[in-house]
């Protein structure tokens, strides 16, 4: 189960990952508006969900351990990508600012996560 638990969130890191696409798209095809507006609603609560998933995925594949691995940095980052959206959303002076960083972090969590799936424990305390 908790490997099951753990390509859940790898599949929906790769969708998520594509809303930003559709917003580019969006403005040479109009047909994408409906989808993209679909994908903005459910994108807060997949990553909250992804969050969940991935802290219960880490908890079962070590045991109860928490202890730093490659699977807990991609945990962090998600965690970080959420904080950066509410800030961004709340605090006027990072109104702005805040989807270039998102989507950075975004494109780092990926790294890691392929990273996590190729060689799970090329980083462990």
């Amino acid at each position: 189960m908790a490997s099951f638990l753990g390509w859940i969130n790898a599949v929906s890191a790769v969708l998520m990952g594509g809303i930003y696409p559709i917003k580019k798209k969006m403005t040479s095809n109009k047909e994408l508006i409906p989808l993209y507006r679909i994908v903005r609603k459910i994108h807060p609560i997949i990553g909250s969900l992804m969050v969940v998933i991935g802290g219960y995925h880490g908890y079962l594949m070590l045991g109860g351990n928490l202890r730093l691995h490659s699977g807990t940095l991609v945990w962090l980052m998600l965690i970080l990508m959420g904080v950066v959206a509410i800030l961004g959303q709340a605090v006027n002076a990072f109104r702005k600012k805040w989807r270039p960083l998102h989507r950075t972090l975004g494109l780092l969590m990926l790294l890691l996560l392929v990273a996590h799936v190729i060689a799970p424990y090329w980083l462990m305390f």
